[in-house]
């Protein structure tokens, strides 16, 4: 398992970018993603 210790997210118009940082500081996964697929993505049912 990853420890995650930061998820950053960059909320524009049309697109959302996601930053996700390990606890040594260390980008794990960046994404790009509409507002379809963020609410997709991250609904609260899948939390």
């Amino acid at each position: 398992m990853t420890d995650i210790s930061i998820i950053a997210i960059d909320l524009a118009k049309s697109v959302f970018q996601i930053c996700i940082v390990s606890g040594q500081n260390k980008v794990l996964k960046q994404l790009r993603l509409s507002r379809e697929k963020f609410r997709h993505c991250y609904s609260a049912e899948r939390l």
